[in-house]
């Protein structure tokens, strides 16, 4: 089975920006978010399109053009930066219902 081509993933910072310029080095079209201006840049610098994206816990920010298009979402916020499991579910339940 062939891997979608179009990829949105949300939480590029230390996890997922290394994802986002591998699947993008494979032909993949790939969109990436992050919360600091710091990560944005990266992606930005990279060639990856890049989209501001707050949890907290519900996702607010560019979401409808993050996710238009995306035949695939990666979640990579790892539970340790939600600061809880309880406020991690939210999050993710948060960005399921977005997409």
């Amino acid at each position: 089975m062939a891997l979608p081509k179009k990829i949105s993933i949300v939480g590029c910072g230390w996890l997922g920006s290394d994802l986002a310029s591998r699947l993008q080095q494979q032909g993949h079209v790939v969109k990436g978010s992050a919360t600091s201006d710091v990560s944005l840049q990266k992606l930005i610098a990279a060639g990856i399109p890049a989209f501001h994206l707050i949890l907290n816990p519900a996702i607010t920010g560019e979401c409808e053009r993050f996710f238009e298009g995306s035949e695939a979402v990666i979640i990579a916020i790892p539970p340790m930066a939600a600061q809880g499991i309880d406020l991690y579910s939210k999050r993710i339940a948060s960005i399921i219902a977005e997409c």
